[in-house]
This record gives structure tokens, C-alpha cells and sequence, in this order.
């Protein structure tokens, strides 16, 4: 019986940091469109810059598809409830999932009130970037601020 808690604790941890890795990543690949189209003319001034983030967007969608079939693979090992749900039975994990997303919450919605009541005065720096591409980036926003707190405390708790 005791095994099988400690089973279960360490496949959780593992699907717990597993899936805030794929978080980072696909934050990551949501931010990175509207940067670009915000960057795009002093991207296109230099060839490096220009070759050197197609390299970084290949790797991140390399590291996207590796880490999503890590994450599924994972899953395997673990209840349904708890991946679904997000309710593990490790106390701990429960809490840090939760922090992730109180933190994910908070962040989005600060975002979201900053430009809302300052936006204003960003209009001819946002010019190029449309509501999707807005979108996108409150989304890459929350899914890295999901992510961030659960990988911080997973450190923690190794040290």
C-alpha cells in the first residue's frame, strides 16, 4: 500500500512538470507571433536576427511535439479524474496546480485592466497588431504564468 501512494506521488510530479514544460512552450509559441509582428521592422533590417529566430521557432516547435508526447505518455500512469479534473491526491501537488492557476488567473486579468484603462496611449505602438494577435498573446500570457509558479515550486521541493 505504501508503494503505491509513493507511485502515485512521483507519477503525478512527474505529469505535473511534464505539463508545465508543454506550458511554457506553447505560451512561448502564442507570444512569439504577435512579437514578431510587433518586431517585424527591426527584424527585417538584420539577416542574422531574421535567421536566428526561424532557428528558434523551429527548435520551440521541435520541443512542443517532444514534450506533448512525454506529457501523453505520462498519462498513462495516472487517473483520469486526476488529469482531468486536476485533483491530486498528493496534497502539495494540489496546491502548487492551484497556485498556477490563481496566478495565471491574476496576471491575464491585470493585463487585461492595464490595457483596457491605459491602451490608449499604446495605440501607435500596437497599430500593427489586430484583436487575434492580442488573443493570442493574453493567452501565451496565461499559459506561461500557469507554468512558471509550478516549475519555481517543483524546484523548491527537490532542493
Amino acid at each position: 500500500m505504501n508503494t503505491q501512494i509513493i507511485a502515485t506521488a512521483i507519477n503525478e510530479q512527474i505529469f505535473l512538470k511534464r505539463n508545465s514544460l508543454l506550458g511554457i512552450f506553447v505560451g512561448l509559441m502564442f507570444i512569439s507571433s504577435p512579437l514578431y509582428k510587433l518586431l517585424e521592422p527591426f527584424i527585417t533590417l538584420y539577416d542574422w536576427l531574421y535567421i536566428t529566430l526561424g532557428l528558434l521557432s523551429i527548435v520551440l516547435g521541435i520541443s512542443i511535439v517532444f514534450t506533448l508526447f512525454k506529457t501523453i505518455k505520462s498519462m498513462g500512469n495516472m487517473d483520469r479524474y486526476t488529469i482531468w479534473y486536476s485533483h491530486f491526491n498528493d496534497e502539495y501537488f494540489n496546491h502548487i496546480n492551484n497556485k498556477g492557476f490563481k496566478y495565471s488567473f491574476n496576471t491575464s486579468c491585470a493585463f487585461l485592466v492595464f490595457f483596457s484603462v491605459f491602451g490608449h496611449h499604446f495605440q501607435s505602438f500596437l497599430v500593427n497588431l489586430s484583436f487575434s494577435d492580442f488573443a493570442e498573446f493574453t493567452l501565451g500570457l496565461s499559459f506561461i504564468s500557469y507554468s512558471l509558479p509550478i516549475l519555481l515550486l517543483l524546484r523548491g521541493e527537490d532542493e
